[in-house]
């Protein structure tokens, strides 16, 4: 039986899409570029590129360009109660641009500066975290030309881009409202001590109370770990200290949650008993059993502005660094209602 051969087929290159859409070598790698292209040529080229089955290749066009488009994104285990959804904005907003994210997840905020040189090896034009950079670790990142963005933190005590919701002013906004419900007496849920984003929100709340005669020293206590289960356990404690308790603020949505449970657990009714309240508006506190009222983060637009922030620091890095704060949003729920007479 004779044998048969089979040549390879041939990869199609830019030359054959530029002949094949009738336009230069220039308007087919500016397309794919993202560049300066009018519609029509993108489209021709586009249609020719589909025709031929050619893909265009990344690695040679980061030698050119000397951009890879890829961005590190830095979370911890605990980082974000949400982070599905955070992820998912994250990379959305990136792949609008013509870029991909890498993640990296750490156990300890502390040992980000041990993947730094993994990070670095794969030619990463950015580092998103969503986690503590430690000062070292940025100026290592600094000292080769790669930008670091700050996700949801409004400080770092360096320089650096940073994108955040103003969480101390959702706090405010939270106890505001449950103050305006007639709430006197509150308890917090907080959250780790590491996280600046939680001891913001505790500050907002705490200053709201403070302004209505209500001090810190009167209001009890207990951390979470941002966790559900977590969110049990204090939850618990505070329910058997048989303090009096209207209000209870969580400093997230999944410790509301699991607030809620427990109280269920515990024979206590939601709002007619306590009030609970949470941060983030993660699609849990929405569902039927729980519609927690809660302060509601913009997903889209955080991710939105950070990679607008590193996309214009790539395309001139004497730009200053840059800080864009948003907003929260106030969702009223049914885990809360003005306290019983």
């Amino acid at each position: 039986m004779p044998i048969k051969h089979f040549s390879k087929p041939l990869r199609a290159r830019a030359v054959d899409v530029a002949a094949k859409a009738g336009v230069s070598g220039a308007a087919v790698s500016r397309t794919f570029r993202n560049g300066s292209v009018s519609p029509h040529v993108r489209a021709k080229v586009l249609a020719a590129a589909r025709e031929l089955g050619y893909r265009p290749n990344a690695m040679a066009a980061a030698v050119i360009t000397r951009r890879s488009n890829l961005v590190a994104i830095f979370m911890t285990t605990n980082t974000n109660s949400h982070f599905p959804e955070v992820l998912s904005e994250l990379s959305q907003a990136a792949e609008r641009h013509g870029m991909r994210v890498l993640l990296f997840t750490l156990d300890d905020p502390a040992h980000v500066g041990a993947v730094i040189d993994q990070v670095l090896s794969y030619q990463v034009d950015a580092v998103l975290s969503l986690t503590e950079v430690p000062e070292p670790a940025a100026d290592v990142l600094r000292g080769v030309g790669v930008d670091l963005l700050l996700y949801n933190r409004a400080s770092a005590g360096y320089a650096a881009n940073l994108v955040s919701c103003d969480h101390r002013a959702a706090g405010r906004i939270l106890g505001a409202y449950l103050l305006k419900l007639g709430h006197r007496h509150f308890a917090m849920i907080e959250g780790p001590q590491f996280s600046v984003l939680a001891q913001d929100r505790a500050r907002g709340v705490y200053d709201v109370l403070a302004e209505a005669g209500i001090h810190r020293r009167d209001v009890p206590v207990a951390i979470g770990d941002f966790g559900y289960d977590s969110g049990r356990v204090a939850a618990a404690a505070l329910f058997a200290a048989k303090q009096r308790l209207t209000a209870l603020v969580c400093i997230n949505d999944m410790m509301a949650i699991g607030a809620i449970d427990e109280a269920g657990a515990a024979g206590v009714r939601v709002p007619e008993d306590v009030s609970i309240a949470g941060f983030d508006g993660v699609p849990a506190s929405r569902w039927a059993r729980y519609q927690i009222t809660t302060m509601s983060q913009p997903l889209p637009q955080l991710a939105a502005a950070a990679f607008d922030v590193i996309i214009h620091r790539l395309a001139d890095r004497d730009l200053a660094h840059e800080m864009r704060i948003l907003s929260c949003t106030l969702v009223e729920g049914k885990s809360t209602a003005a306290p019983a007479a």
